[in-house]
This record gives structure tokens, sequence and C-alpha cells, in this order.
């Protein structure tokens, strides 16, 4: 999945969580969360976190609310998820989700 925004916008972006099937994900279960971004195409890129929340979690829904920080670029996402069993996983499983974040015009 591929979203692309502009360095400056200050909004929410919601990422789907799917199985390998691509249905939704049920995250009832999670009890902390982390999504992790560094800069795509460079495997010693230093990753950070990025702010994310459960948006809505029977239908696998994670947001995350742009703060118009982001510098122009290609980012690799994924999101640690960690069940209150303690288990942890990170999705997308088989890659990445894709943020394009375009310089403005402005």
């Amino acid at each position: 999945m591929t979203t692309t925004v502009k360095t400056s916008d200050t909004y929410a972006v919601t990422f789907n969580v799917t199985d390998d099937d691509g249905a939704p994900v049920d995250l009832t279960s999670v009890a902390t969360l982390q999504m992790w971004a560094r800069l795509a195409g460079d495997p010693n890129a230093t990753p950070f976190t990025l702010s994310a929340a459960v948006s809505d979690p029977l239908n696998g829904k994670v947001v995350h609310t742009l703060t118009g920080t982001l510098a122009a670029g290609t980012y690799d996402l994924e999101i640690k998820l960690t069940t209150f069993a303690s288990i942890v996983s990170h999705v997308p499983s088989d890659s990445y989700y894709t943020l394009v974040v375009l310089p403005d015009l402005d």
C-alpha cells in the first residue's frame, strides 16, 4: 500500500492491517503498537517511530496523524503489534507500507 502526502500536511492517514488473504485483522487483543519508518531503499538508514493508534480495532485500522515535519522522500513503514499475551508481530509481514512525502510547492 502506497500513501502519498505533502511535507506540511497535518491530517490523519489510515493504514489497513490485513491477513495474507486481504481480510482485516482483528486488533482488539493488541496492547501496544509502534509504527516504524526509515528511508526506503537504504537498509542502513536509521529507523524511527511515528505516532500511531488503533482507530477501528474490529476492522484492522491504524491511524497516524501527520505533523508536517517529515522531510520529502519515500519511507518504508511497518507496524509492530504486541498483544496482551505478549505475542509480537510486524505488519505487513512480507513487505512494507510505503509513504511518499512530496515537497510542497508553496
